[in-house]
């Protein structure tokens, strides 16, 4: 028997979260639904009841629009899309391409900040020196900044999580 099983909760303008739920523990205080089963161990059902219980525990201050039980195997192991997860309400989860698309943009531009301050440090040594690498080095810096407008339409073009990884900074 796994003693864990799995929730995915809709939450009002919120990513989707997936919540683990144990069916089987150990302490000193005993989770609703749950019975002692010896040595300070208890045991519950997974029930709808205890869902809902803790689901509300979890997100009281927060609107919930609704969950269902999942899969270990529907929750995606690469954790760079989670917050593009959603929920049709049956199948498998899927991710909102068009805020993959956002985050994907956001960790290129976060990539691009180290990059630049790196092309920043090679054009000041070749500024005085060496005039052709300098502008080699700005051109690199241009494609840069260019980036976003650049990259827009490679990224539009993706149709999943795993085209996206292969779109990186311009070299």
């Amino acid at each position: 028997m796994n003693n864990q099983y799995f929730v995915a909760v809709q939450i009002d303008g919120e990513p989707l979260a997936i919540m683990g739920i144990l069916s089987k523990g150990r302490g000193s205080i005993l989770p609703s639904g749950a019975e002692w089963i010896g040595d300070g161990w208890w045991s519950r059902p997974p029930t709808d009841a205890v869902i809902l219980q803790e689901v509300s525990r979890a997100f009281a201050a927060k609107p919930v629009m609704g969950y269902r039980r999942i899969e270990p195997s529907e929750i995606p192991a690469d954790r760079s899309y989670r917050n593009a997860l959603r929920d049709s309400g049956e199948g498998p989860l899927e991710f909102d391409m068009p805020k993959a698309r956002e985050l994907h943009l956001g960790k290129l531009k976060r990539e691009r900040v180290g990059k630049m301050a790196e092309l920043d440090i090679e054009f000041i040594r070749h500024v005085t020196r060496d005039g052709k690498k300098a502008e080699a080095i700005e051109a690199q810096k241009q494609a840069l900044r260019d980036m976003p407008q650049t990259l827009e339409p490679v990224l539009e073009a993706c149709a999943t999580v795993d085209e996206l990884k292969r779109v990186t900074l311009p070299r």
